[in-house]
């Protein structure tokens, strides 16, 4: 049966009587709104699970200290952080697998960890007591240290020396902190590098630009400068080499081979031509032509040396000169027989050649014909001394008159004889169709370009002229003088 409110509150303390409501007999809609308050609720009466699920209860009912963890569970679990005061909002979120700090007002995360352990962050770190890593550093982009006096030091745990790389008044350098801070290499700010131990450089060194040393040059044990043949083992006990050294006061360049390596001959080129030879024998070529050369064994070196007092060049006393092939030629002004540079000494002339003999009466050739095969000359010259063949055959002897002469000689006959015009003289070894008969055809020359032709046909003395008398249309002649220029 149902109750009045009369029935239902106490008549002393005004308290409901719960022993005349039945079980559920009050619900939300028998409550009046804020007729429930705190003092009416006793204290461990309202459990977690007379809480709903869907009750949203505002962060200000929460006390800020919890007891035990907190969970959030959600598809993407995320705490946002929202500050009434200033920018910027975050949040800390997962998603994806990855835990992030999220600016929520830039949206953009400064913090990430994804699940293999890699943390991104994406602004700058600032940390001020330092970074201990115990694993390798990778980065993609650049390094800045910015300090007074920036340093990186290097601790080797294992092996003695440590070293730092370091910026010090605009200079950089490498320093062995072990050895008192000092310095192994040092750039300057006009960029010159100093290196104060020893520079071991595997590759070789190109420069471009002038070398200049203030101090020695560092060379092998042996006191040589090596310059190594490109396949050999490039050190100085078993290589071909050319070497640079001094020896009892004498400046060397050799080309040597050590070890299993044998010598090699030494050249010298002029951009890619070779001028100049030594070979192994000592032999010296210039454009490939030997020039002077120690064989057999000689103690005695062949040489050759200019003379410039006596403008010349001086062979020694050992030395022949001989031509080895058909081909080689010996060129030269002249060739001096004495010591004493006289002109009476040298040989300053060899000449081969050709030449035309021309018939002339009383100087004249008009009207003198030839057989074509059958006119020529040649000659050899010796120093001053020229030796003449020559021969023709006429078919017709013209009409001028006089004493007959041979012009067209290849060089001027000289005056040596005294009270004489007859310089020279050569024989006719033949002769045909000439009138009359003759017992011998002479030639010499006066001081003069062409042959005087004498002959006799008796017992005489002084051969008269030859004549144009003497003379046939056909006649032949064959001869040969000697004379000094």
């Amino acid at each position: 049966m149902s109750q009045t409110k009369a029935q239902l509150i106490d008549a002393v303390d005004g308290s409901i009587v719960t022993s005349d409501l039945a079980d559920d007999a009050v619900n939300a809609d028998k409550l009046a709104s804020n007729s429930v308050v705190s003092a009416s609720i006793v204290d461990g009466s309202i459990l977690n699970a007379d809480i709903n699920a869907s009750a949203a209860i505002a962060g200000s009912k929460i006390d800020p200290s919890f007891t035990s963890s907190i969970t959030v569970t959600n598809t993407e679990p995320k705490i946002s952080l929202v500050d009434t005061n200033a920018n910027d909002d975050f949040e800390i979120k997962v998603n994806a697998g990855n835990f992030a700090i999220n600016d929520a007002t830039n949206s953009t995360n400064r913090f990430l960890i994804d699940s293999s352990g890699t943390v991104d962050i994406t602004g700058n770190l600032d940390v001020g007591a330092g970074i201990d890593v115990t694993g390798a550093i990778t980065s993609t982009g650049n390094l800045t240290i910015t300090n007074e006096n920036p340093i990186i030091n290097f601790t080797d745990s294992n092996n003695n020396s440590d070293f730092r790389i370091q910026v010090e008044a605009g200079s950089f350098l490498i320093e062995d902190t072990t050895n008192a801070g000092a310095d192994r290499l040092v750039i300057d700010s006009n960029g010159t590098v100093s290196v104060n131990g020893n520079l071991d450089v595997g590759a070789g060194i190109d420069v471009t630009g002038a070398f200049t040393t203030t101090g020695s040059i560092s060379l092998d044990n042996s006191s040589e400068l090596g310059v190594f043949e490109d396949d050999t083992s490039r050190g100085f006990t078993n290589s071909a080499k050319i070497s640079l050294d001094f020896a009892s006061n004498i400046a060397r360049i050799r080309s040597s081979g050590n070890g299993t390596f044998t010598q090699r001959p030494l050249a010298f080129f002029i951009a890619n031509e070779e001028e100049l030879r030594i070979e192994t024998n000592g032999t010296l070529n210039v454009n490939n032509n030997a020039i002077a050369t120690n064989n057999g064994g000689d103690s005695n070196i062949d040489h050759f040396w200019h003379n410039d007092s006596h403008n010349c060049w001086i062979f020694n006393s050992d030395t022949t000169l001989k031509a080895t092939t058909g081909t080689s030629r010996l060129r030269c002004a002249g060739i001096d027989f004495g010591d004493s540079n006289a002109d009476a000494d040298i040989l300053d002339e060899y000449e081969e050649g050709s030449w035309t003999p021309t018939l002339k009466f009383g100087g004249s050739s008009s009207g003198i014909t030839y057989e074509s095969n059958l006119r020529g000359g040649n000659y050899t010259r010796v120093g001053r001394m020229v030796t003449l063949n020559f021969a023709f055959q006429l078919t017709d002897k013209g009409s001028q008159t006089g004493h007959a002469e041979i012009h067209g000689i290849p060089f001027t006959a000289g005056n040596h004889l005294v009270g004489t015009t007859v310089e020279n003289n050569g024989m006719c070894s033949f002769w045909d169709n000439v009138d009359p008969n003759l017992f011998a055809i002479m030639f010499h020359t006066t001081s003069s370009t062409h042959i005087e032709i004498k002959c006799i046909d008796g017992a005489e003395d002084k051969p008269p002229d030859m004549t144009n008398s003497i003379f046939l249309d056909d006649t032949s002649i064959r001869g040969s003088l000697t004379y000094f220029t």
